[in-house]
């Protein structure tokens, strides 16, 4: 009986709260703060690596002119280093930065049809033709002419 009394369930601990924005913290986070706030504080510690607004609009332009090979160019950087600037710059969609390494290592597929590329990086080759496309890696196919029309 006396071990019964030992065993007695313990009153759940006290919420906890971000100390950044105030809001209560789920019982499965073991950070301090909240996701929002973790990952604004991630921004401000990485600051540096963020591009400034004054560089953006000639980046833009060179982007809108001539793909990543003109912004490296315009940047004097490697064309890899040209698609990280290009994602940190907003000039791809933001989806783009989880395959950053991808995107990067595209670059040196260059001249690969894009079936072969896909299967090295593990994606389709319609996703290989589209970022070969938005990022101008690829020339621009003139159409054959429509065979029936003669």
């Amino acid at each position: 009986m006396d071990t019964l009394r030992t065993l007695r369930p313990q009153a759940p601990p006290a919420p906890r709260a971000c100390p950044r924005c105030g809001c209560r913290l789920a019982r499965d986070n073991t950070d301090s703060h909240c996701s929002p706030c973790r990952f604004a504080l991630t921004l401000e510690e990485h600051r540096e690596l963020l591009l400034d607004d004054e560089a953006t609009p000639e980046y833009k332009a060179a982007f809108e002119s001539g793909g990543v090979v003109e912004l490296a160019r315009v940047a004097d950087c490697s064309v890899a280093d040209a698609i990280s600037l290009a994602i940190r710059s907003g000039l791809v969609p933001r989806r783009w930065r989880s395959s950053e390494d991808k995107l990067r290592a595209l670059v040196d597929l260059e001249g690969i049809r894009h079936v072969e590329v896909a299967v090295r990086l593990g994606v389709s080759r319609w996703t290989v033709a589209t970022w070969r496309d938005e990022l101008g890696l690829q020339a621009k196919r003139k159409r054959r002419p429509n065979r029936s029309a003669s």
